[in-house]
Parts: structure tokens; C-alpha cells; sequence
């Protein structure tokens, strides 16, 4: 005669190397990928508090420390310069949009109408299974 037992539980490791243990438990599911732009805007506003409490001399150091060039520093604080309303939809997943096009928008100093020239964008976006957004809800854009 035997019998079946159903055990749930999850893998762990204290480090990189470490041996693996079973802790009881289901297992985690896996996190919610956050979008780029919203990484390298919270990235920006990082930046900006490093400059600010004086961590950091300048951008440059900011590159130096981050290995990336100048120019990309300046990319990524330039999204510092997007209207608070279009930075709000960013982080909280509400707009869907790339890099590059956001640096297009900081180009505009004007924040209505960047918000205009956003709202534009994502009216005429069209989603990869062909569906036309139309009226699409920019939360609060």
C-alpha cells in the first residue's frame, strides 16, 4: 500500500552559490515587470535628489558613477522637464509610450501642450493586435 502527499513549497537561497532550501509555502509568483521609461524616470528623479543633497558634484559624476556617457544623463534628467501630470501617468503604468518619444515632448516647454501633443500620440496609437484606441483614457492627462 502507498500513499500520496501533496506539500506545498518554495525554493530560497541566502545568497548567489548558497545552497537551495524548501521553505513551506507556496511558491512566489513572479513580480510585475515596471516599465523602462518608468525606471529611468524614477532613475531621473534619483539623480536629481543625489544633485540636490550634494552626493554628487555635477552630471558628469552622475555618468562617472553609472558608467553610462554624459549625453545619456542628459537624456534621462531631461525627463524631469515633462509636466507633472505626463510624470504621474508614467510611474503609475497609466501611459503606455517609449523613450524616445517622451524626449520628444521635453522639447516642448509649454506642459499644456505637451499634454496635448501626448494625448495626440496615444489617440492615434494602435495597439499590435490592430485594435484603434480611439478615446483612450490618459488617466488624468
Amino acid at each position: 500500500m502507498s500513499a500520496t502527499v501533496k506539500y506545498a513549497f518554495r525554493e530560497s537561497r541566502s545568497g548567489a552559490g548558497a545552497p537551495k532550501r524548501l521553505q513551506a509555502g507556496a511558491a512566489s509568483s513572479a513580480p510585475e515587470k515596471v516599465p523602462r521609461v518608468a525606471r529611468l524616470l524614477a532613475l531621473a528623479h534619483k539623480f536629481q535628489r543625489m544633485l540636490d543633497s550634494g552626493e554628487v558634484k555635477s552630471m558628469a559624476d552622475l555618468a562617472r558613477l553609472g558608467r553610462v556617457s554624459r549625453a545619456r544623463i542628459t537624456q534621462i534628467m531631461d525627463l524631469l522637464m515633462l509636466a507633472p501630470e505626463i510624470q504621474e501617468a508614467v510611474l503609475t503604468g497609466c501611459v503606455d509610450t517609449t523613450v524616445p518619444e517622451l524626449l520628444d515632448i521635453v522639447q516642448i516647454v509649454d506642459w499644456t501642450e505637451q499634454r496635448m501633443r501626448l494625448f495626440k500620440r496615444l489617440q492615434a496609437a494602435t495597439r499590435p493586435d490592430g485594435y484603434q484606441t480611439g478615446g483612450v483614457d490618459v488617466c488624468r492627462l
